[in-house]
Formats: structure tokens, C-alpha cells, sequence
């Protein structure tokens, strides 16, 4: 029952605080857009806040999102922005499973299609990002960029003050980079994935842009070439083999460190497995949904120990505090805490001690045990340990026995 409300008490603070998880559609009426040349070519004017949209019916601009269910603010995830050649924004369902694997948020702009000038289909990708930076936690350093399209290919590499790796598919042409730019060094050091089909007219021309992305010092370029010609956005596992290569530094870190959480696990060292699987919770879905199971167990049983503890049981709340802290440690931190305070409260600690001592006595005077001994230890306790619950419940006992 405690699990159930711990799991509603979640669900109620993540649908208040507008953090929506799965897929959802954003919009807006319009983006800051500062190629004015543009609007005058396309008879197109700003409006009162000084936005345009390239709708001429008036409507707003919109992308399509898709974000992890476990969605922590704690663990924050990467954002993966997709630059679409046609005019809709809409992840395809196969990838909601890799997305939710890798804890990255899609983010894609509709209406930014291949007919519409570069400038305007920069400005209102960047523009998706930033609303998906300003509505959740995001991990800024996993901000990475892919499409069907060279304009997505020129932004990874010269807006790397946005994006830390790339996954290009077939559209490969403006990744030639030129020597001596500082933005190049910058991108040298990301991490890249080509995605072309064997039977792609451009796979030739992919080739050649790997080729010189490796004479430029880019030591860090997978090429992926699928069987036949693909058009648009490559099969799940091929997607998802690519963003694990993008995602390098996070996949070396998550698999080195899942291996020694379940070693952990193994052994019952449940809070070091814990602290393992926090470091990589927001790289990887199994660590994050590890990390919610345990903080869930500890949420529960803090809140019983809280509850005990106001009632004044201070023995039960010891019991279970002492139970986290075994299991947990340093993870445990407010059981340890506690553990603390109570040791150091003399008058917390004989109700703890005379409790805990009347609990065995009751046990054993229910079985044949010497009655004088009983008697003697219960007048022991009553004079070690007067006024607390333990010495009143041991004088009931022995009016009781008088009787």
C-alpha cells in the first residue's frame, strides 16, 4: 500500500510540475527570426512580439517531442534533435524504445523542409531546443544533432556550442570541414556517425567526406553502410548503434559501471550498487530504473520510520532506520542521520533500550521460564529505565502476573 501511494505521490508531482513524459506536441506563434531579407521575399511580416511564422494561414509553429517515462529532473537526460528534410517533426514509434535506452529527449520542428531557406530551418531547430532546455532538466554535454539533410551535417560541426556529436544520414556533402577553423578543432574532438545505404546514390560521396573528415584530424567518424537504399530515418537498431557510437563517453562510462552495480548486487552490497547506478542514471535507462527501485524502498521505509517516530515508537523507527543504513549506507543518508541523533539523545535511547528489553521479556514469560527471574529482570528494567513506555508496559506486566 505504501508502494502504491509512493508511486502516485510521484505521478502527482510530475503531471503538476508540467514535466509530461512520451510523446507530446509543442507550438508557438512563431520563432525570432533574423534573416529579414527572407520576409520581404516572401511577403511575410513580424508580429507584435516580434516573432514570424512562414504559415501565411496564421499558424503557429510547432515540434513534435518525445520524452523517456522515467524522466527524472535528478538524472537529467541528453536531447536529440532531429532535422527532418520533409515538413513533419514526428519520431517514428520504433525508436521510442532507444530514446527511452539511451535517456535522450527527441526534440524535431514541423514545417522545416527542404523548400524553406537554411536559415530559417537553423533558426527554428535551435529554437526547439531551447524550449526542451527550458522545460526540463537536460544534460546539455549529450546535446547531439542528426537528419537527412547537409544542413544538419554543417550545424554539428560548426555550432558545436549547441552539439557535442552528430548521426548524418545519407546527406553528407557539407561535412567537408576547412583547415585552420577554430570551430573544426572544436568538432574534431565529438563524436560522429554516417548512416548510408549500400545502394544510395550518395554512399560514394559519404565515403569521400569520411575520408576528409579523417586527413582533417576527425579520429572519432563511424560509417555505418546498410543493405540497399534507404530514404529518411534508418531502422531502430541501426539508429540505435549509431547513437551509442555518438554517445561513446556515456556508453564506456555505463557499461563499465553497470558490470560493477551488478557485481554489487551480487554480493548484497546494495549501496554501493546503488551509488554506481546513479553515476550512470542519466545515460542509461537500466541504471535509472534501478535507481528508482531502490530510492523507492527507501522512500517507503523512511516515511514508516517517520511515521513511528512521531508517534514516538522510537524503537520501530531504530529498526528501520537501522535497516537502511545496513543496506544502504552513505545512499541512506537520512537514515544515518537519524541513527545519529537518536544515539546521541540519552532519553531516546533508554526508550529504545527498555523497549526493546520488555519485547523479550513478554516473549519469555510465555514460555516455562524461571517466574522469579522474570520478576527480577522486569524490577531491573523498571529501575534502569523509569518513565519510559518500556518500564510502564514491564509494571502492567508484573501487576498483571501479581494477579
Amino acid at each position: 500500500m505504501t508502494r502504491v501511494i509512493s508511486v502516485l505521490f510521484l505521478l502527482f508531482i510530475n503531471v503538476t510540475s508540467a514535466e509530461k513524459t512520451g510523446s507530446i506536441s509543442i507550438s508557438d506563434t512563431g520563432i525570432v527570426y533574423s534573416d529579414y531579407k527572407y520576409l520581404s521575399k516572401l511577403n511575410l511580416r513580424l508580429d507584435s512580439e516580434g516573432k514570424v511564422t512562414f504559415d501565411n494561414k496564421g499558424e503557429k509553429v510547432s515540434w513534435e517531442l518525445y520524452v523517456p517515462k522515467n524522466y527524472n529532473p535528478k538524472y537529467p537526460p541528453g536531447v536529440f534533435v532531429f532535422l527532418h528534410s520533409q515538413d513533419q517533426g514526428k519520431m517514428p514509434d520504433e525508436l521510442k524504445a532507444v530514446m527511452e535506452k539511451y535517456n535522450l529527449i527527441w526534440v524535431s520542428a514541423n514545417k522545416v523542409g527542404s523548400t524553406y531557406p537554411s536559415s530559417w530551418r537553423e533558426a527554428n531547430t535551435i529554437t526547439g531546443l531551447t524550449k526542451v532546455q527550458e522545460m526540463y532538466n537536460v544534460d546539455k554535454e549529450r546535446t547531439y544533432i542528426s537528419g537527412c539533410t547537409e544542413l544538419s551535417g554543417w550545424m554539428s560541426v560548426f555550432r558545436t556550442d549547441l552539439f557535442k556529436g552528430a548521426v548524418q544520414i545519407d546527406q553528407v556533402t557539407l561535412w567537408r570541414p576547412h583547415t585552420g577553423s577554430e570551430k573544426i578543432e572544436i568538432a574534431s574532438k565529438n563524436y560522429f556517425a554516417f548512416i548510408t545505404g549500400s545502394q544510395n546514390l550518395n554512399q560514394k560521396t559519404t565515403k569521400k567526406t569520411l575520408r576528409e573528415f579523417k586527413s582533417h584530424k576527425f579520429t572519432n567518424v563511424k560509417l555505418m553502410v546498410v543493405p540497399g537504399d534507404i530514404f529518411g530515418i534508418p531502422p531502430a537498431d541501426k539508429m540505435d548503434e549509431a547513437i551509442e557510437h555518438v554517445d561513446t563517453i556515456a556508453s564506456k562510462k555505463t557499461y563499465e559501471l553497470l558490470r560493477k552495480g551488478e557485481w554489487a548486487e551480487k554480493y548484497k552490497q546494495y549501496g554501493k550498487a546503488l551509488g554506481l547506478y546513479r553515476e550512470i542514471a542519466s545515460y542509461n535507462n537500466i541504471a535509472l530504473e534501478k535507481v528508482i527501485s531502490y530510492e523507492a524502498e527507501i522512500g517507503d521505509l523512511t516515511v514508516l520510520a517517520e511515521k513511528a517516530e512521531k508517534a514516538k515508537n522510537y524503537l520501530k523507527a531504530y529498526e528501520i532506520y537501522s535497516e537502511l543504513s545496513t543496506k544502504y549506507g552513505s545512499e541512506a543518508k537520512l537514515a544515518t542521520d537519524k541513527l545519529k541523533l537518536f544515539n546521541e539523545d540519552k532519553t531516546i535511547i533508554n526508550e529504545i533500550k527498555s523497549l526493546s528489553l520488555f519485547l523479550k521479556i513478554e516473549a519469555a514469560s510465555k514460555k516455562k521460564v524461571d517466574e522469579k527471574k522474570i520478576i527480577q529482570v522486569i524490577t531491573n528494567l523498571i529501575e534502569k529505565y523509569p518513565d519510559t513506555e518500556g518500564a510502564r508496559r514491564a509494571t502492567s506486566l508484573l501487576l498483571n502476573n501479581g494477579n
